[in-house]
């Protein structure tokens, strides 16, 4: 839901999953030249998605190959993913085996991540090779406000660290921080504020809940 107030800012995009909401932000909010396409994400297990049939990771993939020819990325939400402390670039990348110096656009070297979870999973992997692959970085872990990398989720049978923020390489200098809420008695999730350095002050938030029926609010900006 877009409030009237920013509707001339932002705008709702349909994704061919319901587990998937977009959003477009016009770039002049955040002084950038290309704007920012916003996905609230629930990746429910893979266990799950097999017996309904679907592939997610892979709408998801197609959605942002798509809308980062005409902007930059954004994803908040519960990807099921366990990373530990994986690099999710490319490390001392280089051109020495392309055929022309214009022919690949290098990884910066991201500062190294910290987590409280060590252990990783199959959609941690699918989950970096996604941020490789598309220039992604995730937040957790290594900006303000959640440098030690603080755990999301409290099941039974542990916690772990499966919600994340994940930004476009470009957008390194307008994030501000990343902040893993307080668990309350509602939720066995965390919810998770990006912090973007915007250019009006009443657009610099999304937050992101725990269920699907909750990733509606993350856009009520």
């Amino acid at each position: 839901m877009i409030r009237n107030k920013h509707s001339d800012f932002v705008s709702n995009i349909k994704s061919a999953s319901p587990n998937l909401i977009w959003s477009r932000l016009k770039g002049h909010l955040f002084g950038t030249h290309s704007d920012i396409f916003l996905a609230a994400v629930y990746l429910p297990p893979l266990q799950s998605q097999r017996k309904a049939g679907e592939d997610i990771l892979s709408v998801l993939e197609q959605d942002i190959h798509k809308f980062s020819k005409q902007g930059q990325i954004i994803l908040l939400g519960d990807f099921n993913a366990r990373t530990g402390t994986l690099n999710d670039f490319i490390e001392n990348d280089c051109q020495d085996f392309t055929a022309t110096d214009n022919a690949y656009d290098l990884d910066k070297n991201w500062p190294k991540r910290n987590n409280a979870d060590y252990s990783f999973n199959k959609l941690g992997d699918e989950t970096l090779r996604l941020c490789i692959g598309n220039k992604l970085r995730i937040l957790n872990g290594r900006v303000t406000g959640d440098l030690d990398g603080k755990l999301t989720s409290y099941q039974y049978n542990g916690a772990s660290t499966v919600d994340y923020g994940i930004v476009s390489e470009h957008l390194q200098n307008i994030v501000l921080g990343f902040q893993v809420q307080a668990l309350t008695p509602y939720s066995d999730q965390i919810t998770g504020t990006t912090y973007l350095n915007p250019l009006r002050k009443d657009c610099c938030k999304r937050r992101w809940g725990d269920k699907v029926r909750n990733l509606r609010e993350a856009l009520d900006l």
